[in-house]
């Protein structure tokens, strides 16, 4: 399993990963929001078994989650759920 680099929590970076996000959740469901993503190592996946990423993997990468992504997937997906929205 790779080791996720601590820079992505530390300051200046994680300000700027979270103003990225701020920006993408007015317009989007972003993976970070919802309480079915997973991390598992340095990617994320869906346990509501939705595919998050290509046709040959399911998962994302944490940092593309961290940055603000907004699968597909999220947008029509029934049981995504957030502590804002409830489902």
């Amino acid at each position: 399993m790779k080791r996720l680099s601590v820079r992505f929590f530390e300051e200046p970076v994680a300000t700027d990963l979270e103003y990225s996000r701020e920006g993408k959740r007015e317009r989007h469901r972003i993976v970070y929001d919802c309480f079915n993503a997973l991390v598992i190592g340095d990617r994320v996946e869906c346990c509501a078994l939705e595919k998050l990423g290509r046709a040959k993997d399911s998962r994302v990468t944490l940092l593309s989650v961290l940055r603000g992504q907004a699968a597909s997937t999220c947008q029509k997906c029934e049981v995504y759920e957030t502590e804002k929205e409830g489902n």
